[in-house]
């Protein structure tokens, strides 16, 4: 649960230490370096408090279409090395106007260059409008979310890891039952006048899980109401 639920972003890792030192060299635009200077404190992650993110994720974006795919890396993944690659920048000139892009782009929407994640990205549903960890599976997230813009300027989380069910069994055969835990983070229900249409929402962005009701007695125990139909 606690490996689901980790906000690091594997691109960044990758990168950050070149991008930096790219940004920093004496010879880097002024702009560039003023976003170096935050990518440096920033702790790799899209925590919902990390500070940086947000700037590195604008500039990943505007790098990833200046460049072709052969030069986004300096060094390629290898079947010989596949935990270490890919690794490093490809094109540190592209990567510097990108970065210097970057801080524009996040001026010209009035964010400060170290907003953090969680202030742009978020989980709205219904009265829910909450800061979420993750992001995009092209930034290298285990916690994956993709975003949709929202007419005030932030992301809404709207794809990605919207259901999570974790399950450890017993002992077969006739072991303790499963231990099981889920979350649902669009609801229950699409109704907006239903409780449970957002009653999950603030849960899953805080990275919490609920336990499953296995038995008949936890079920009996977690009913809210019973019916049968016809009466």
């Amino acid at each position: 649960m606690e490996l689901k639920n980790s906000p690091r972003m594997l691109v960044a890792e990758r990168l950050v230490t070149d991008l930096v030192q790219a940004g920093l060299a004496s010879g880097a635009p002024s702009r560039a370096r003023d976003a170096a200077r935050v990518l440096a404190r920033w702790d790799r992650t899209a925590d919902a408090t990390s500070r940086g993110g947000v700037l590195f994720k604008t500039w990943e974006r505007l790098y990833r279409t200046a460049v072709d795919t052969a030069s986004y890396w300096r060094e390629p993944w290898t079947p010989e090395r596949p935990m270490e690659t890919p690794a490093g920048l490809g094109d540190p000139e592209a990567a510097l106007e990108a970065l210097a892009a970057a801080a524009d782009s996040m001026e010209a929407r009035g964010w400060a260059l170290n907003v953090p994640w969680g202030e742009v990205h978020r989980v709205v549903r219904g009265e829910v409008d909450v800061p979420v960890s993750g992001c995009e599976g092209t930034l290298g997230c285990f916690r994956t979310l993709s975003f949709e813009e929202m007419e005030d300027g932030r992301w809404a989380a709207n794809r990605g890891d919207a259901w999570i069910f974790a399950v450890e069994f017993g002992d077969p055969p006739y072991g303790d039952p499963p231990r099981a835990y889920t979350v649902l983070a669009y609801g229950q229900s699409p109704r907006v006048d239903s409780s449970h249409h957002a009653d999950q929402a603030e849960m899953f962005a805080r990275g919490e899980m609920k336990a499953v009701a296995w038995t008949d007695e936890a079920i009996r125990e977690g009913a809210i109401r019973r019916y049968r139909p016809g009466r």
